[in-house]
């Protein structure tokens, strides 16, 4: 049979152990822990804040601290989750891939792309970005790229406009203003004085 001291020494240590769980439930996360959320809408994507602050130079200013170039510090100063709305142009879609990117890239960044690219995209970038832009249409990568802007992503935006200039080489000028939504505003005579200034043909 159990003695009474026994008993109370077994009650003090559940006692202890479920304050402690209560405690650990309501306590803040650990510093340093916190997400950025990406916001557009009712559509929210959250990515671990050390991530977004190494691939949006946006998001590294707002999160900065005065008097240290120490990234860890300016991370461990976060006492909250950091929302950021993005701009117009994007669509619930963009977001997810937004943070599917960082996720890849976070590690290691691509090599930074030739300028001029005289080459096709597919000839020049790696295998996970190669399967990244497979996912794309026009429409997203347009999306994709006004948010990589915005937050400014380098890698990201360096590799949308690169796929946009990629797939414009095989357009029609006509095609190209659907991309982009570019009105035709020359009346036909000037088309034709264009033509002839530059030697074009309808050939």
């Amino acid at each position: 049979m159990c003695s009474f001291s026994r008993i109370t020494h077994t009650l003090f240590l559940a006692q202890r152990i479920f304050f402690t769980m209560a405690a650990s439930a309501g306590a803040p996360p650990p510093r340093g822990s916190h997400s950025v959320v990406f916001i557009f809408e009712t559509t929210r994507c959250a990515v671990p804040a050390n991530i977004a602050a190494k691939c949006s130079a946006l998001v590294a200013d707002i999160i900065s601290v005065d008097g240290t170039d120490d990234p860890q510090a300016a991370l461990n100063a976060l006492t909250e989750d950091l929302e950021i709305t993005v701009p117009a142009g994007a669509s619930p879609n963009t977001l997810p891939l937004l943070v599917e990117y960082m996720q890849l890239r976070h590690a290691k960044f691509p090599r930074p792309l030739e300028r001029p690219l005289d080459r096709r995209l597919v000839d020049v970038i790696d295998d996970i970005d190669k399967a990244f832009v497979r996912k794309l249409d026009h429409d997203v990568a347009l999306e994709l790229l006004t948010v990589s802007i915005f937050i400014n992503c380098v890698p990201l935006k360096d590799l949308i406009a690169a796929q946009l200039a990629d797939w414009m080489v095989d357009m029609t000028v006509d095609e190209m203003r659907t991309l982009f939504g570019v009105k035709n505003d020359f009346s036909q005579e000037e088309i034709d004085s264009l033509k002839k200034e530059h030697g074009i043909t309808d050939d």
